[in-house]
């Protein structure tokens, strides 16, 4: 009885520090031929432009996801596969807002279009990706929010909806 008690107790507080993040994952176009390399580009194109400070953590994150999948992320390679993420919403809200009041205030949010471009310049898939970050341990972490939008972007290129 004491052991489910202890495992409660850690899984409230693995949600309470790392916050509690949503991700929404629409595959406009499933891609059926996984790649092995690809280049990685990110483009902010919301009015505010608020992901500049925040888009090479960004890129690393997804880097570092796509390799633990087996696909490799190269600079620039003529025979690589194109992934490029065009932000068209993008907020990292106030996370002492989160913190201290809660109920969907502070609120981060973002809203991406992903799309793979073969070497020849086929599109070989699109998603859309959006999710927000809500509350946590002294109002959660944006990096939650960029790991669960990172793995559904690796869902996204293995053909997963």
């Amino acid at each position: 009885m004491k052991i489910k008690g202890l495992a409660g107790l850690l899984a409230i507080s693995g949600v309470l520090v790392t916050g509690c993040a949503s991700t929404n994952l629409r595959v406009a176009k499933p891609v059926t031929v996984r790649p092995r390399t690809v280049t990685l580009t990110v483009a902010d194109h919301t009015n505010a432009n608020k992901l500049e400070e925040e888009m090479l953590g960004l890129k690393e994150i997804i880097a570092d996801k796509l390799e633990d999948e087996g696909i490799k992320v190269v600079s620039n390679q003529k025979d690589a596969v194109s992934l490029t993420g065009d932000f068209l919403s993008y907020d990292s809200g106030n996370r002492g807002l989160r913190w201290l009041v809660g109920f969907g205030l502070g609120k981060a949010t973002y809203d991406s279009n992903w799309k793979v471009v073969s070497a020849t310049g086929e599109e070989m898939g699109n998603c859309n990706i959006d999710g927000n970050l809500k509350m946590g341990f002294f109002g959660g972490s944006v990096s939650k929010m960029h790991n669960d939008m990172a793995e559904a972007l690796v869902d996204c290129l293995k053909g997963e909806n």
